[in-house]
C-alpha cells in the first residue's frame, strides 16, 4: 500500500454564503463549494490519445493501452462522495471555529498541565461543546475504485494550510484538512498513514 499526500497551501479565505460556516478561518480557508460538473471537471482524468497510435505496430499499441489505468471517469456516485465530504469537513470545523473563545477553552482542556481546578472549570465550561464530527464507511469489492474515488475527491482540498493572518489579524495555525489511512482488507491493526 502505497501513502497517499496531499498539497500544502497558504490560506486563501473566501467568505462563506453559509451563517454556520462564516467568520470560520478554517472553513474559510477551505476551497469554495462546488457544483457537480465543476467536481467531475476536476476529477475526471484522460490519458492522452492520438488517432494516429493506431498505426504503431501491436507490441507499442499494447503498451500503449496500458494508459487506461489512469482513466477517471466520474459517476454521480463519485459526485455524490465529493458533496458528502465537502459537507463532512465543513461541519466538523463548525464547532471549531479557531476564533472563538470555546474552541481556545475546548484546545486548553486537552493541556495535562492545568490544576485540578482549572481542570473543573475547563471541563464545566466545554460542557455546551458539541462536536460536528461526522463519518461514513465505504464499503465495495475490491478493484471497483473505491480508492481511486477518495483519493481524486481528497485531491481537491489541500492537505495542510498554513495560516498567518485573519482578517488583518495574526493567525499563526497549520490546519490539517485531512488524513487518509489505509488499513489491510485482513483487519489487523496494522495501518498506514
Amino acid at each position: 500500500m502505497g501513502v497517499f499526500k496531499g498539497r500544502k497551501e497558504i490560506a486563501v479565505y473566501h467568505e462563506s454564503v453559509i451563517p454556520m460556516y462564516s467568520h470560520n478561518a478554517f472553513i474559510e480557508a477551505l476551497p469554495p463549494i462546488m457544483d457537480k460538473e465543476a467536481v467531475a471537471s476536476l476529477v475526471e482524468r484522460r490519458p492522452a490519445y492520438r488517432s494516429s497510435d493506431r498505426n504503431f505496430s501491436p507490441e507499442i499499441r499494447k503498451e500503449l493501452a496500458q494508459t487506461i489505468k489512469h482513466l477517471i471517469v466520474p459517476h454521480l456516485i463519485q459526485l455524490d462522495l465529493a458533496e458528502r465530504f465537502s459537507r463532512m469537513i465543513r461541519n466538523g470545523y463548525s464547532s471549531r471555529n479557531p476564533i472563538r473563545a470555546e474552541y481556545k477553552r475546548q484546545l486548553q482542556a486537552g493541556f495535562k498541565d492545568f490544576t485540578v481546578k482549572e481542570i473543573e472549570d475547563g471541563m464545566e465550561n466545554l460542557k455546551s461543546i458539541r462536536s460536528n464530527a461526522e463519518g461514513f464507511a465505504i464499503i465495495g469489492a475490491s478493484g471497483v475504485g473505491k480508492t481511486t474515488a477518495v483519493e481524486s475527491i481528497l485531491g481537491l482540498y489541500p492537505q495542510v494550510i498554513h495560516h498567518n493572518e485573519y482578517h488583518e489579524q495574526p493567525f499563526i495555525q497549520q490546519q490539517l484538512v485531512w488524513l487518509k489511512i489505509d488499513c489491510p482488507s485482513n483487519g489487523s491493526w496494522n495501518c498506514q498513514i
